[in-house]
């Protein structure tokens, strides 16, 4: 079985190689289907045949006759194409059996009995034969056509490329045809000692008359004449064809150059149209950019004429810093900042503290406001600053810009502010007892005058009454200190020389004691507008202050200075607003004061000392506060203390102050008391009836304008009226004046009142008082005031 298969397969391929040579020789298209049948029709009939003609000589003719046949019907070949391409398979064949024969026969004394094994050698050989061959065959076609050009104009070429064609084509059957005779002939004498084979002879003749037959068609003519029409026809219908594809090409080229003309022309307006988006982008760019150049320049300037310091910090390094920021470390260019942090200048307790805000500030992206601290300056100075952290984006780093604000100054207002908070405190207290005090003061200081005055001066009695009566002064004093914390208590001015009245308070100040004072004036010190009993309580406290941090005596310096500023001025850590002033120096040798204590020295009740009540220094700073001026100090401790008192200079004309005497001044004359106190209209009566007038009393504003009205009809009116300033539940004297004006418009009116601060005894005539007296009443002050209101001086 084995065998069988064997030999139907090398007729198969047989079959293909023969398709194959055909295929090479003659340049045919052979489609899929007819290879196929052509290869499974040969494998089966030259099989079969060698089955049942193995050694017989019809054999190879009957394979013969049938390639031709189905060369002739199957690849549409003519018959003489077809007989030259079987004829030339089968010489070859015949050459390779001779061989084969040859060799087992004669060489290996085979036996014809063993022809079945040498037909299938014989196959076999046919293959190794012919594939050389075919190679040839085939590798020169390649070249041949690799030298043919194509040509687009098709006439005169063409024609050129079908002779070499023709030629070519010819050269290859004359190499087959005398390599087939040499073969052949070569053929003839391996056969001769082998040709008791019938068989191989009639094999040998066969092929030799075919090869024959060849030989003579060769000489005359290789190629009929259809033969080249045919071939003619077939390449015109190759070359109509190809000019088919190459117009369909060209159309397909025109069609896609069209079509790219198009593409480049859409392409083309949206290149413009990028270019021109582009362009406008960049001109935007460029205006932004300009726009952004300019803001921040308009930046950098605001920033460098801003107040506050600006710092911009990254990685805890300063890497900005306005001119204020230079100004406020004290140095003289922001570059000398660049590098350093701004925790450098902080005092050690506020840098932890900033430190962890900057970072909050920068982790949470949020603002850190109102963070206060202390700076050190280069100059070793200290200052109190307010700073506000706010996340920064500084060449695309994380950044924290800070603002600095000196607040040394704003501290210092808020410490005055909260100063006068508390006296405020204090004015509510001062100014609730204080008229009620004045008024029993008034009682007992009436008495005491009426009752000194009505004693010899030799008598011990008057010496009692005396010091009875200098202590009710000095409870009057200390009233008036209370009542200058009063709302709306204003200064009972004068105009007053105040090296004058320093040198008389200073010289009774020390009085007794071991220190001693040097005045230090210039020739003409200005004159000021004040109250001449509350500046002597301000010396008296200032200097009662240097005595007591002197108690083994020592020298106070006491120095006036004239000051004209035409704008405003820092003196002593205060702001000075333009204008003159008269500055107050007074010096001690004293212990000094401490810092923590520096602070709060104006702050009511505060004392050091364990007799001191804490008013001394406030009632002074509320009464250079209420005279336009400013009260300052200096301390070191062990080196002393010096106070410095601001007071607004009078610009007017000069004045002499003019001492008052001690007199009693009688005289005659009906006089109207109005006070709500009966006690106080009492002891009032009795003092003027004791200096010679007549006395009508009045509880309130109202009666007193109708017992006014009544005298004054009656033909026998008053001569002076005397009121007081305020009757709780009642017209007071500030009302009943205007009343009794117009009942009469020469109305002599004396103003009197507790309230010594009050703005109508600082300015009586302005209210249309002729005279002004003070609660509690001194005989010699009230007589000389009634005196020089009713005679009119």
């Amino acid at each position: 079985m084995w065998h069988s298969l064997f030999i139907y397969l090398v007729a198969g391929v047989n079959s293909f190689l023969t398709v194959l040579l055909i295929k090479t020789l003659y340049r045919i298209e052979i489609k899929t289907r007819q290879l196929i049948f052509f290869i499974i029709s040969g494998c089966l009939f030259t099989g079969t045949i060698f089955f049942y003609f193995s050694t017989s000589a019809y054999r190879p003719l009957l394979n013969i006759i049938f390639y031709v046949l189905i060369t002739n019907k199957l690849l549409k070949l003519n018959m003489f194409r077809s007989i030259m391409a079987v004829g030339l398979f089968s010489i070859l064949a015949v050459f390779g059996e001779g061989l084969i024969y040859l060799f087992l026969i004669e060489g290996l004394k085979y036996t014809t009995h063993d022809l079945h094994t040498i037909t299938s050698l014989n196959l076999l050989t046919n293959l190794i034969v012919y594939i050389p061959l075919f190679f040839f065959l085939l590798i020169y076609e390649l070249k041949f056509n690799s030298k043919v050009k194509d040509k687009s104009d098709g006439s005169a070429d063409q024609g050129l490329n079908l002779n070499i064609f023709n030629r070519r084509y010819k050269i290859i059957f004359c190499s087959v045809f005398f390599i087939s005779l040499i073969i052949s002939v070569v053929n003839v004498f391996y056969l001769y000692g082998i040709i008791s084979l019938k068989d191989i002879n009639l094999i040998i003749f066969f092929a030799f008359i075919v090869l024959t037959v060849a030989l003579i068609f060769n000489n005359y003519k290789f190629v009929s004449k259809n033969y080249e029409n045919t071939l003619l026809t077939e390449l015109n219908d190759k070359l109509e064809a190809e000019l088919n594809r190459r117009r369909l090409t060209e159309v397909e080229l025109e069609k896609a150059r069209n079509d790219l003309e198009i593409r480049v022309k859409e392409q083309t307006l949206e290149l413009r149209r990028a270019v021109e988006e582009l362009s406008a982008e960049i001109t935007e760019r460029k205006r932004v950019e300009s726009v952004l150049l300019e803001s921040e320049e308009h930046f950098r300037q605001i920033v460098e004429l801003l107040p506050s310091a600006i710092f911009i910090q990254t990685d805890d390094k300063v890497v900005f810093a306005n001119t204020a920021a230079a100004k406020l470390i004290n140095v003289t260019n922001p570059d000398d900042l660049m590098g350093k942090s701004v925790t450098d200048y902080f005092l050690p307790e506020y840098v932890d503290m900033y430190r962890q805000k900057s970072r909050q500030v920068i982790e949470n992206k949020t603002f850190a406001k109102s963070i206060q601290a202390k700076v050190v300056q280069t100059s070793k100075s200290i200052v109190d600053v307010e700073l506000t952290c706010v996340p920064f984006n500084y060449q695309g780093k994380q950044a924290v810009q800070v603002i600095v604000d000196n607040i040394t100054e704003r501290k210092k207002m808020e410490a005055e502010f909260l100063r006068a908070s508390k006296l405020e405190s204090i004015a509510l207290l001062a100014g609730g007892i204080a008229h009620d005090f004045k008024n029993i003061l008034t009682v007992i200081m009436g008495n005491v005058s009426l009752a000194r005055n009505n004693v010899d001066n030799t008598d011990k009695k008057f010496l009692w009454l005396k010091n009875a009566e200098k202590a009710v002064l000095q409870a009057r004093e200390l009233t008036s200190q209370l009542q200058t914390f009063a709302k709306g208590g204003e200064p009972v001015k004068k105009v007053t020389s105040i090296e004058e009245l320093m040198k008389e308070v200073i010289s009774f100040s020390l009085s007794g004691t071991g220190v001693t004072c040097r005045f230090f004036f210039p020739e003409k010190l200005f004159l000021v507008d004040a109250d001449e009993s509350q500046m002597s309580q301000v010396i008296n406290n200032l200097i009662l202050n240097a005595v007591q941090a002197m108690p083994d005596g020592g020298i106070i310096e006491v120095f006036g200075e004239n000051i004209d500023t035409d704008m405003e001025k820092v003196e002593q850590g205060i702001i000075l607003p333009k204008g003159q002033y008269v500055k107050i120096s007074i010096r001690d040798e004293g212990s000094g004061i401490e810092n923590e204590y520096l602070q709060k020295i104006f702050d009511p009740f505060f004392t050091t000392k364990q007799e001191g009540t804490g008013l001394g220094l406030t009632t002074s700073y509320s009464i250079i506060k209420k005279h336009g001026g400013y009260l300052t100090v200096e301390s070191k401790v062990g080196m002393g203390t010096t106070f410095y008192i601001y007071l607004p200079a009078f610009l007017g004309s000069d004045c002499v102050r003019i001492k008052n005497e001690e007199k009693l001044y009688k005289g005659r004359g009906k006089i109207l008391i109005m006070d709500d106190e009966e006690s106080i209209r009492n002891v009032l009566g009795s003092m003027l009836s004791h200096l010679g007038y007549e006395v009508v009393s009045s509880e309130d504003g109202e009666k007193a304008l109708e017992i006014y009205q009544e005298a004054r009809e009656s033909g026998a009116p008053f001569d002076a009226v005397i009121m007081d300033l305020t009757v709780p539940g009642g017209m007071g004297g500030k009302k009943a004046v205007k009343k009794l004006r117009e009942i009469d418009p020469e109305v002599k009116t004396i103003v009197s009142s507790g309230y010594s601060n009050d703005p109508v005894m600082a300015d009586f005539k302005k209210y249309g008082f002729k005279g002004m007296v003070h609660k509690p009443y001194q005989i010699e002050e009230l007589s000389r005031v009634v005196h020089a209101v009713i005679n009119g001086n």
